[in-house]
């Protein structure tokens, strides 16, 4: 509880002594004794005024009788008589007036005094209504807090058991759960697996078919680096021409077609040894000439044994170094065959050495 100033009415700290604002004492005790000091002193110092000036007024008179008489004797007796006299009756009415004073002063520090009594015991009946008031409030609060806290424990408890329950519900499901991750994984890892797989059958098929290969033959003549043509044997009746032709690479077996002019021919008409293209026409070699041959094929890149160029010596035809049979001829019984061909008949179809 503050302390309020007798002097300025200042409210102070109850630690405090003295006014912050005045100076005056908080101490009712001190308080009075600080007026009294202080009306005594003032009634002291107006009574030593009013000597002083009062012997100012006696010194000047005297002056004036010692101008009047002309003896300074005289006016010297006079003089001290005067202020022995004045003296006293100063002094008389001084204490006079200071009982006065001290008597207004102290009626009025004790109306002072029961005022700021008063004014104190209301204070305290409001503080300390205010005190009930702030009581009751705080109990009320605190009633109210604690059944908030409660009902927020209750929420969390049950909050904290749903939690446990699933989280052991979690945990049952935990086994599944890893064997559908370890199943997500595989079959992620397969897809990726065949992603590749497509992706390199994709560069595959691009590439297979960016290498297929047309070549294009123009039979007028017998016998050419990259061809010859066989006329049918002569005297055998239904006979056939034959004709083998040279393609850049060795065609992958069932990809391999042989287009002459508009017409394509039937698969069990021709067939290859490695790059060689043998071919059965059942036509007259003459017939050969008025169109051209297309073979198209995708290419074995895997074959390096290739035939680089047909031969003639001795009226017999070698694929490089390879002697061919007489196709033109019913028998060749100077042939012992080729390291790709059996011995025999030469006549069509010729069977390819098996590796």
């Amino acid at each position: 509880m503050t302390r309020r100033c007798f002097q300025c009415e200042t409210e102070n700290p109850p630690e405090q002594s003295f006014c912050g604002s005045c100076g005056a004492a908080l101490v009712l005790k001190e308080y009075i004794s600080g007026q009294v000091s202080k009306e005594l002193a003032s009634a002291v110092r107006d009574r030593d005024t009013l000597e002083t000036e009062s012997a100012i007024k006696v010194f000047e008179k005297a002056l004036g009788w010692v101008k009047l008489f002309g003896g300074v004797t005289v006016a010297l007796l006079a003089l001290f008589l005067g202020l022995v006299g004045w003296k006293e009756i100063d002094l008389m009415k001084a204490a006079d007036v200071a009982k006065q004073s001290i008597e207004g002063t102290t009626k009025q520090s004790i109306g002072e005094i029961q005022t700021a009594s008063n004014q104190a015991k209301q204070a305290n009946k409001e503080s300390v209504s205010n005190a009930d008031q702030l009581s009751k409030e705080m109990k009320s609060t605190a009633s109210q807090t604690n059944l908030e806290l409660k009902r927020q424990a209750a929420s969390v408890r049950t909050e904290v058991a749903n939690s446990k329950s699933e989280l052991e519900a979690v945990n049952r499901l935990r086994p599944e759960f890893d064997s559908m991750r370890a199943q997500l994984g595989k079959a992620t890892s397969d897809l990726d697996a065949q992603q590749k797989v497509i992706s390199s059958s994709e560069d595959f098929v691009k590439h297979v078919f960016s290498s297929h290969v047309i070549s294009t033959f123009w039979l007028r003549d017998q016998f050419q680096s990259n061809y010859v043509v066989f006329p049918p044997p002569k005297g055998v009746p239904n006979s056939s021409a034959t004709v083998l032709m040279l393609v850049p690479e060795t065609p992958i077996d069932g990809t391999l077609q042989l287009q002459y002019s508009i017409f394509m021919e039937p698969p069990s008409s021709y067939w290859h040894i490695h790059n060689m293209i043998l071919f059965s026409c059942p036509c007259d070699a003459m017939d050969l000439k008025n169109y051209s041959f297309d073979v198209s094929f995708f290419p074995d890149k895997s074959d390096k044994e290739t035939i680089k160029a047909f031969t003639v010596r001795d009226g017999r035809v070698y694929a490089d170094d390879q002697p061919m049979p007489k196709f033109g001829q019913q028998a060749d019984p100077d042939w012992k065959g080729n390291k790709w061909m059996q011995v025999g008949q030469p006549s069509p179809p010729l069977q390819p050495v098996k590796p």
